[in-house]
């Protein structure tokens, strides 16, 4: 568990966080690049709320990631998810339905779950988010073949 915060510190993670309700507002009225504005703001809260080790790690961790959204999208598994609508899933019926073992559907989704494509119901069942919503969908679908093909194929001659 992570010790208290200097005095310094704790002010310093306020005024951030009051950073983010202000670029909350500006997006609700919506100003341009208000959503940049966000990103930003709530980057600097995760770092402070983190510390910078902890954080560190969390980026290293994106490649990982964007294997397991890969291989999600080959293996069917966000489409199954996004089918069941508000009800959930389970590792074992998703491995029933594609053929690959429950084992390796639930370390897939326990990445996705991590970075917010879809919500942990209960143990190895998982829901749709609205990311999820997006991610299945036909253009996400896209998105991410064309994101992640330089992490799993090197670098396309395309992108010279």
């Amino acid at each position: 568990m992570a010790g208290a915060l200097s005095p310094t510190d704790a002010e310093s993670l306020r005024g951030l966080v009051a950073g983010v309700s202000e670029a909350v507002e500006a997006r609700i009225r919506g100003e341009e690049s208000a959503g940049e504005q966000v990103r930003r703001v709530t980057q600097a809260v995760q770092i402070a709320g983190m510390g910078a080790p902890e954080y560190w790690l969390s980026q290293l961790l994106q490649p990982l990631k964007s294997v397991c959204i890969s291989m999600a999208q080959e293996m069917k598994l966000l489409p199954l998810v996004k089918e069941q609508g508000t009800k959930c899933i389970s590792a074992e019926d998703m491995a029933k339905q594609t053929g690959y073992d429950a084992l390796l559907i639930s370390r897939v989704m326990r990445t996705l779950t991590n970075v917010g494509l879809c919500e942990e119901a209960g143990h190895n069942t998982y829901r749709s988010s609205q990311v999820s919503q997006i991610v299945a969908s036909t253009g996400g679908m896209a998105g991410v073949k064309v994101a992640c093909l330089s992490a799993i194929s090197g670098r396309p001659k395309c992108f010279c």
